[in-house]
């Protein structure tokens, strides 16, 4: 079975990328690779093993655009409100936390965020056994039902040339 072990985003400033990064999720560099004409740096925390690669193209000084094939990345929260409140606090602009209701019971509470580099960042809050009504098993407050293509919405915007670093 195959094992998710990291999302990568290009960045334009690595340093502000990591501060974000450090203070909205608590992530810390892992890793971090020069290369001549790209940098790599893994953040990551203790309570799991998933990362998010920041690549950082020397050189470049335009604001990368996301096409319209990138939707958002998600790092669940415990409480919605309180977390909400303390991006605002941070300066972070935080949209307001959405519901979604589906048979009766909460199927999703999130919100988004944006990160330096206009990255969209959900912040849904766990469910399980706590609170839901569509199994213990699902970390995430999502479900595999239509709804779910809500999420995953995907603002389009203009295509740009890729970056010289893969990914």
């Amino acid at each position: 079975m195959a094992k998710a072990i990291h999302t990568m985003i290009r960045v334009l400033d690595l340093d502000r990328s990591v501060d974000f990064y450090k203070r909205a999720f608590g992530l810390e560099v892992a890793d971090r690779f020069d290369f001549d004409d790209f940098t790599l740096a893994y953040l990551r925390n203790e309570e799991n093993d998933f990362e998010v690669e920041l690549t950082w193209n020397h050189g470049q000084e335009e604001d990368y655009t996301h096409g319209s094939g990138y939707g958002h990345v998600a790092m669940c929260v415990d409480d919605c409100a309180a977390e909400r409140a303390r991006f605002e606090a941070e300066g972070f602009d935080p949209g307001d936390v959405v519901e979604f209701h589906r048979d009766g019971g909460l199927m999703a509470r999130f919100f988004f965020v944006q990160d330096p580099d206009g990255y969209k960042i959900a912040r849904p809050v766990r469910v399980g056994a706590r609170q839901g009504t569509h199994g213990a098993r699902r970390r995430l407050a999502y479900a595999t039902t239509p709804v779910t293509s809500v999420l995953f919405h995907i603002r389009g915007r203009q295509s740009a040339p890729a970056p010289s670093a893969t990914g």
